[in-house]
Parts: structure tokens; sequence; C-alpha cells
């Protein structure tokens, strides 16, 4: 059994520590409203060791929090409450779990991942530009871009199956998307009012992946564009309809509509599968 926090938890000026005081992996679960402890005290959050925390709550402390590695923060468990209002310094995983819509708007920093396990009502819309350096996964629920940036160029991404990645009508740069495996696989698509552009690069270390999720228009229409020398599986059955450009590398098609319904444009690279447009 896990720990379970039901009071409020005030803290100082001086950092709170939540480390493992239970075995088995099971979490620390705050209920509590997580708070300042007084008149300026602006005291962190330090989630320490193989500290596996939910903050349950919506806190209203100012302090930074730090997620060691191999530490885990959940922000929610699974319901409408849950927040986490301040900078955070991420070097393990942070991870959303809110059945609505919840809105985070500081920047993301450090060397850890990012996850989001939320109903599939709900997510987490991200309303900065975030420079850390982790990889993202989507299981399950929405990853929403507010702002450009949301997830730094070149970033990596996994999107499961019951996971959407919406890009609200901001152009993105991955390294790397992946999902699931033949048969199925996550959606990304565009629900902002205006066109966006998908780019699949390649990082500092070139790496052929496969995606075979959807890439679906949503109130907007969705280009891909595949740039650098790597090879890219497409194998989801997709509708994207915005002009898209393959410049280099090789897109091998597994799915019949894995290219969308889009005006396609090859400068240089090789296109080879199922179909051709």
């Amino acid at each position: 059994n896990g720990l379970v926090i039901n009071g409020s938890v005030s803290i100082s000026d001086v950092a709170t520590q939540l480390v493992p005081t239970v075995g088995g992996g099971s979490p620390i679960i705050v209920n509590g409203i997580i708070q300042n402890g007084g008149t300026a005290a602006t005291g962190s959050v330090n989630i320490t060791n193989s500290a596996d925390v939910i903050f349950a709550a919506n806190n209203t402390f100012t302090g930074r929090v730090t997620i060691g590695v191999g530490a885990k923060l959940t922000v929610g468990n699974g319901g409408t409450t849950g927040n986490l209002p301040s900078l955070v310094t991420l070097n393990g995983i942070l991870n959303f779990n809110r059945s609505d819509f919840y809105t985070y708007s500081n920047v993301i920093a450090g060397s850890g991942d990012l996850m989001v396990t939320s109903p599939t009502t709900g997510g987490v819309i991200l309303g900065a530009a975030n420079t850390f350096s982790g990889d993202t996964t989507i299981n399950s629920g929405s990853l929403r871009y507010g702002i450009a940036n949301a997830l730094r160029n070149g970033a990596t991404l996994a999107v499961n199956p019951t996971g959407t990645l919406d890009l609200n009508g901001f152009n993105a740069t991955l390294s790397l998307l992946v999902g699931s495996t033949a048969g199925g696989g996550g959606v990304v698509t565009n629900s902002g009012g205006s066109a966006a552009v998908l780019t699949l690069s390649t990082g500092t270390n070139p790496t052929d992946y496969a995606f075979f999720g959807q890439i679906l228009d949503g109130a907007s229409a969705l280009s891909l564009n595949k740039t650098g020398t790597n090879t890219v599986t497409l194998g989801g059955n997709s509708n994207f309809s915005g002009n898209s450009t393959l410049a280099d590398g090789t897109i091998v098609v597994a799915h019949n509509n894995a290219l969308g319904s889009a005006a396609w444009f090859v400068d240089g690279g090789t296109l080879s599968g199922d179909r051709t447009p």
C-alpha cells in the first residue's frame, strides 16, 4: 500500500523532500493542498530517489519542483483536480493524468521524460516553449500544443494507441515519431484554426523508425514534411490533406492511405511501398 497524505502540506523557505517511505513502488498520493508556509515563503519541493508522487489537489505553493533522476511526479489522479503551480526541473518523469484539459504554462527544463496517461477525455496543454531533452510518451489522452515549440525542435515522441498529439495550429519538428506496431497506433491531428506542418527530421544520430498511427486533419489541414537521410515507415489510415514534401531519405508506405489525400512533392527522397501519390 502507498502513503496517502490527506491534510494540507505547508512549505517554508526550505525544501520539502518527498522520498520513498514505502516499499513495492507504491505511490505517495498527496490529496491535500501544498501551500506556502508563511509570509513571503517560497519553499521548493524535491522529489528524489525512486519516489513516485501524485499531486491530486489544486496546490498553491510557488517554489520550484525538482524531479530527480529515477523519481516520478504525476499531476492529477484521473479526475479534474491536481496541478503543478510552479516551475519544474525535470530529471526524472513528469506525468499528466487529468480527465479534463489542464494547461501548464511554465517552462519544463532538464534531462527527464514527459508522459501523458490521462483518460481519453483529457490531457495537457503545454503553454510554454519547453527545453527538456528527454523523451515524450503519450500513452492515453492528449498532448496539445498551446504555443510554438511546446516540444523542442527535434523532440522524440511515442504516441500509443489511445494517445493523441494535437498541434493545434502550430508547426512541430520531431526527430523520432513512433507508435505501437503494425495494425494500431495513436493519432496526430490539428484542431487549431490554422494549418499546421509536422516535419519528421533526424537528430544527431539518424535512426530509422515507424509510425503506425493516423495522421489526420482536424479543424484545419495538416501537412507532413520528411527531411534527413533516414527511413520512416508510415502505416496508418491517414487523411491529412496539406501539401507535403519528401526532401530527403525514404518513406516506406505500409498502408494504402498512409500518405493521406495530400499533394506530395518529392525532391530527392524515395517513396516505396503500397502506393505512391
